[in-house]
């Protein structure tokens, strides 16, 4: 339920979803695999450990943690901050990644800043 423009998706080791529509999706927890490919979402903020996220088109994705794995049609802009974060995407227009051994990979790829090491930022 979007409530001031924000849908929270909290958990543990579960699934869950959201198909309406609602400025920012937070999305926080462990082992959570969740589906907006429906929703229409202008900014996604994901916090936690070894979250799923299956997304359309989205302005903003924020991600911060460990081990989350995002499959997006279109990102504006990519902000990742943790270890081991997989990102794929039809199209990514601005990236920035700090931390270690995380991939990013889009057909198409803008501007791209990364700190850290062992980072995998390319087109496909």
């Amino acid at each position: 339920m979007c409530v001031a423009g924000v849908v929270a998706l909290r958990g543990s080791d579960t699934d869950l979803s959201f198909s309406g529509e609602c400025d920012r999706v937070e999305i926080e927890g462990a082992g959570l695999d969740v589906d907006l490919s429906d929703a229409r979402v202008a900014t996604v903020v994901v916090r936690g450990d070894r979250i799923e996220v299956d997304l359309a088109d989205v302005d903003a994705l924020e991600v911060t943690g460990q081990a989350a794995d995002i499959d997006a049609d279109m990102i504006g802009s990519l902000s990742v901050a943790g270890d081991r974060n997989v990102v794929d995407g039809d199209e990514i227009s601005a990236v920035s990644v700090s931390g270690n051994d995380n991939r990013v990979h889009a057909d198409r790829l803008g501007s791209v800043e990364q700190a850290g090491d062992r980072n995998d930022i390319r087109p496909d």
